[in-house]
């Protein structure tokens, strides 16, 4: 008999941006580039700025996979089973609803935080469920605060 609980969602919350954004942002990073080059000489730095600017505008172009999670009674998989992370290695758990993520706070010291999407309309009180049965409930396990400062800059 299959015990698992399967959820689907988006690896990332996607937003279309207009062209209008692209000519604004385009403007201001030639401003600043500029301006950089223009008053400190630091030709290093400004560069860095234009090539980091590409790099935003190729990312904000990208849309989000859907991707599969699932439970069973040993693990929690990621990455349409890509990956699999054993109750044994994490810490706690929380549910994050603000920001529709399920955070695992792991023992490996190489990624503290995982952070998991979940969709609205989803049985998320199953998933909690279950997870409480596993593993340690942690209320006050949320998501960095410059971490949401970063991702709410980048949805402008």
């Amino acid at each position: 008999m299959n015990n698992r609980i399967y959820w689907k969602a988006e690896e990332f919350k996607y937003k279309k941006r207009s062209p209008d954004w692209y000519w604004i942002f385009w403007a201001g990073t030639l401003l600043i580039t500029f301006l950089i080059y223009h008053f400190w000489k630091d030709y290093i730095f400004s560069t860095l700025i234009f090539i980091s600017a590409i790099v935003l505008t190729i990312a904000t172009l990208k849309k989000p996979l859907i991707k599969t999670y699932s439970l069973d009674k040993k693990s929690i998989y990621l990455d349409d089973e890509q990956r699999e992370i054993p109750f044994s290695e994490i810490q706690s758990y929380n549910i994050d609803p603000a920001n529709m993520k399920i955070l695992i706070r792991s023992k490996n010291k190489m990624e503290r935080l995982i952070q998991i999407p979940f969709e609205a309309g989803q049985n998320i009180s199953k998933i909690d469920k279950f997870l409480s049965t596993k593993i340690k409930k942690d209320p006050d396990l949320k998501i960095p605060f410059f971490e949401l400062l970063l991702s709410s800059l980048l949805e402008l």
